[in-house]
């Protein structure tokens, strides 16, 4: 049932990107939002991570950007649970994508 629910062990057969993967709810409390941006500042921010990462690849320049962010939220079945605070960055140029 929904209180013993536990994630499955890696390696699963279904794609996914799990940038925190465990048991959490946000119906106690907490925020999940993201966006989707194209600023210039953030991309530039991208654009020296991904270099720095990939010496190869210093013409890559994010085209998209979408910022998820995971704020004060609460592991599952449990409200009095301590909280965390994460975020997951996706950018492409439309070939490459880095998470």
């Amino acid at each position: 049932g929904f209180y013993d629910f536990s994630p499955d062990p890696f390696p699963i057969s279904t794609p996914l990107i799990a940038p925190f993967w465990t048991d959490l709810y946000t119906g106690y409390f907490g925020s999940l939002w993201y966006r989707v941006t194209r600023d210039s500042d953030v991309i530039g921010r991208i654009k020296e991570e991904v270099a720095s990462a990939f010496p190869e690849l210093t013409t890559f320049s994010a085209t998209e950007v979408v910022i998820a962010t995971w704020d004060h939220v609460g592991y599952c079945c449990s409200p009095s649970s301590p909280t965390v605070t994460f975020q997951c960055i996706l950018a492409t140029d439309g070939i490459n994508s880095f998470v």
